[in-house]
C-alpha cells in the first residue's frame, strides 16, 4: 500500500482522484495504533530512484493534527507495489538495497549503502 500525506499532495501540486468514482467508497485502512481511517482520495505519484522511475498510485492519507498541534505534515509511505515494480532487493547483513528491474532494461546494480542501519 502506497499512502501520502494531504500535505504532501498540496506541497507538491498533485491532483486528488476521488476513490468512490473507481467503485471504492468507503475504503479505510488500519492504522499502527489500530485506529480505522477512511481513505476518500488517491493520486498519481512519479518516484525516481537513481534513475529508476515508477508512476504510482497512492491513497491520500486524512488531513491529521500532530502532537505539536500543527495541521498538513509532509508524509510518505511507499509499499510493496512500488517495491515490486523495480525489483528491489534488500541485503540486509550488508545494509544494501538494490532498485532496477533487468527485464525492463534496468540494471540491478544500483544500490545504496550506509553506516546506518535500515528502518
Amino acid at each position: 500500500m502506497n499512502v501520502i500525506s494531504t500535505g504532501l499532495v498540496r506541497q507538491i501540486g498533485l491532483d486528488m482522484h476521488s476513490l468512490s468514482e473507481i467503485g471504492f467508497r468507503g475504503l479505510t485502512m488500519r492504522t499502527a495504533d489500530h485506529r480505522e481511517t477512511l481513505l476518500e482520495h488517491w493520486v498519481w505519484l512519479n518516484v525516481g530512484v537513481e534513475g529508476v522511475w515508477r508512476s504510482i498510485r497512492c491513497f491520500v492519507a486524512p488531513e491529521l493534527v500532530t502532537l505539536s498541534g500543527e495541521i498538513g505534515y509532509l508524509g510518505l509511505i511507499i509499499g510493496i507495489p512500488w517495491l515490486w515494480s523495480v525489483n528491489v532487493i534488500i541485503a540486509m547483513r550488508d545494509s544494501k538495497i538494490l532498485v532496477g528491474d533487468p527485464s525492463q532494461g534496468e540494471a540491478n546494480s544500483r544500490s545504496y549503502r550506509s553506516g546506518a542501519c535500515l528502518l
